[in-house]
């Protein structure tokens, strides 16, 4: 449907249902980044290949028949060794983001119905931050 090619990795135990694929490795070396990736530069491929008349979606049987070029393990782990923490930094700015938002949303109502007032606060804004 609307999602079809839809990338994502998830940081949490999680359930899918027959509109959703996960992806596990099989065999060490092969991570989450070499799979995202392949996946992201493969996504048009892929969404090609989706099947269904009302709303169309890529299933598991289909995905296992895409064949996938591996490098020897030393390359995978040399790569994965890698590519993992800058996942992981992408997950930590996104949990941060997500925090930031929902303390937003929490903080401006009560900014500006008066429920708190911060006139008397000294805050320094940068200059290059000024628009």
């Amino acid at each position: 449907g609307a999602t079809i090619g839809k990338l994502g990795i998830l940081s949490m135990p999680s359930a899918t249902n027959q509109a959703c694929v996960a992806i596990l490795p099989r065999k060490n070396g092969f991570g989450r980044a070499f799979a995202f990736i392949f996946l992201r530069e493969n996504r048009e491929k892929l969404i090609g290949l989706g099947q269904g008349a009302a709303q169309q979606n890529i299933s598991q049987v289909v995905l296992k028949k895409i064949p996938v070029l591996r490098p020897p393990v030393t390359i995978m782990q040399k790569f994965s060794i890698f590519a993992e923490p800058l996942f992981d930094s992408i997950r930590n700015l996104q949990c941060k983001n997500a925090t930031l938002r929902r303390t937003r949303d929490l903080l401006l109502p009560k900014l500006i119905s008066g429920e708190v007032d911060v006139s008397e606060l000294e805050i320094a804004i940068p200059e290059e931050a000024l628009i």
